[in-house]
């Protein structure tokens, strides 16, 4: 072999290891990406439910729900931004009364707490039903962004009238 030929060898089998090294590292990337976007934590949408509850009683009616709702460390801003859409379209509608129903809860009354039936891991709906009124279900959205779940939805916010709790 000429001694011209071996320095391009060595340049060829540089990169090739730097290639597979390239290769091996984005397959591992893939794997993880994928496997931690499809893991939600579903009880972030039982222990805000049940939060969202303490604070609708009506011993407790110094609290605001639009602030707690924009405050909410764990809700989208999509959530966020929907339910001030649906609340303020409900003040404008009937400046009376507002939308005369929660949101959240998609309906006028709420059980005094929710506990898990169904969590879908893979389309991030979560369904609860109340613990002393078994028959009012309710379905919420939760998503992973940025490794974290987030609540995205629940009763008319976010969640399409096909994957809500039927009544």
């Amino acid at each position: 072999m000429c001694n011209a030929t071996k320095p391009l060898l060595k340049d060829m089998r540089q990169l090739l290891t730097i290639s597979l090294i390239l290769i091996l590292f984005s397959c591992d990337t893939a794997t993880k990406t994928k496997n931690t976007t499809q893991t939600i934590d579903c009880n972030i949408a039982l222990k805000f439910i049940n939060d969202y509850v303490k604070i609708s009683e009506p011993s407790t009616t110094s609290i605001n729900h639009d602030d707690w709702v924009m405050q909410h460390g764990l809700l989208t801003d999509s959530f966020k931004s929907r339910y001030k859409f649906v609340i303020d379209s409900g003040w404008k509608a009937e400046p009376e009364v507002g939308l005369d129903f929660d949101p959240i809860f998609d309906g006028n009354s709420f059980p005094k707490g929710f506990e898990m039936v169904n969590c879908d891991n893979e389309n991030g709906y979560v369904t609860v039903k109340g613990v002393d009124w078994p028959d009012f279900v309710l379905v919420l959205k939760l998503i992973k962004q940025d490794n974290i779940t987030l609540i995205d939805g629940s009763g008319i916010i976010n969640v399409p009238v096909d994957k809500r709790a039927r009544k």
